[in-house]
């Protein structure tokens, strides 16, 4: 088994990261890390710990570093992140807010630069080798029900990027941290108090921000394909019950095409390959308004005892 971050010393940790050299893996990518902030360390320790690291001597696919930048008359240092050596155009940050920054950078290389595999913007699960796509836009809750899902028997391989491989036809886990957002922080506490949740960044572009480690037997698996057997659009509803509605083909082809990050770039094989998910995976519709009546829908659906709501298909 691969060497695991949580080995290092946060010494270790220190000095690796202020030699751009804190080489880590998730799911088929290779990351090297930088910061110039040594506090950045104490962030990534505990949540980062199960997670592998590579050999010194393979090459890295993205190089990720935070650095200080010029004060310009400023009273206080502030950060920026750098993909492959050019800065990024987020503004500058305080160290405070120097993970989620991070964390956006480590994303920003997998939406523009993994054009060799077709990336839905879609959270994903699975059951055994089964999985199961939950594409909807911000806000909808897809990233707590995949979550979710995850603490309650399901394997967690995405909470936004569906990595389809074009040749093999499977998906590719990619479990990152888990980017909960506002009302989903306490309510991820609540169902799962044994995740691993870092602290909480008020104020971010999207509300307060916290990060969970996804479960233990997701990251040990993250090398283990799934093929598509399922695909769920959610949308939360405070107060909602939750409720199942077919969607048809030539509906679900439309929300995937346009729920994508590369589609486009992809010509006749994205095409292919999205009208082949259409093809073999029913779609269905659900709303929802707590987490254990949606995992509990899904689960039916899963058995194939799924409760089609009468409302009709959307």
């Amino acid at each position: 088994m691969a060497a695991c971050l949580g080995e290092l010393s946060r010494a270790e940790l220190r000095a690796r990261l202020a030699d751009n050299a804190l080489r880590l893996r998730i799911g088929p990518f290779a990351y090297a890390l930088g910061s110039e902030w040594p506090g950045l360390a104490d962030w990534l320790a505990p949540l980062y710990a199960r997670y592998p690291r590579f050999p010194d001597d393979e090459c890295a696919d993205f190089r990720v570093r935070l650095r200080w930048r010029g004060l310009h008359g400023r009273l206080r240092r502030e950060l920026a992140v750098e993909f492959e050596g050019e800065r990024l155009a987020y503004r500058p940050f305080g160290p405070d807010y120097a993970p989620p920054h991070l964390e956006w950078g480590l994303n920003w290389g997998v939406a523009f630069h993994a054009g060799r595999l077709l990336m839905l913007h879609a959270a994903v699960v699975a059951r055994g080798e089964r999985a199961l796509l939950l594409p909807a836009q911000p806000g909808s809750g897809k990233s707590t029900l995949a979550a979710a899902l995850g603490f309650r028997g399901w394997r967690f391989l995405s909470d936004e990027f569906c990595l389809i491989d074009l040749q093999r036809f499977e998906l590719l886990p990619f479990p990152r941290l888990v980017a909960l957002k506002n009302a989903s922080v306490p309510a991820m506490r609540a169902h799962a108090p044994a995740a691993v949740i870092g602290r909480d960044f008020p104020n971010t572009a999207k509300g307060c921000l916290a990060h969970l480690q996804p479960p233990p037997g997701s990251i040990e698996a993250m090398e283990r394909p799934a093929v598509p057997a399922w695909i769920v659009f959610p949308q939360f509803r405070a107060g909602s019950r939750a409720r199942l509605e077919a969607v048809p083909p030539e509906r679900t082809m439309a929300r995937l095409c346009t729920n994508a990050f590369n589609y486009e770039h992809t010509g006749l094989t994205g095409f292919e390959t999205v009208a082949r998910l259409v093809s073999g995976c029913p779609a269905r519709a659900l709303e929802f308004g707590t987490l254990d009546d949606a995992i509990a829908a899904i689960d039916a659906l899963a058995d194939g005892r799924e409760p089609l709501s009468a409302a009709g298909a959307r």
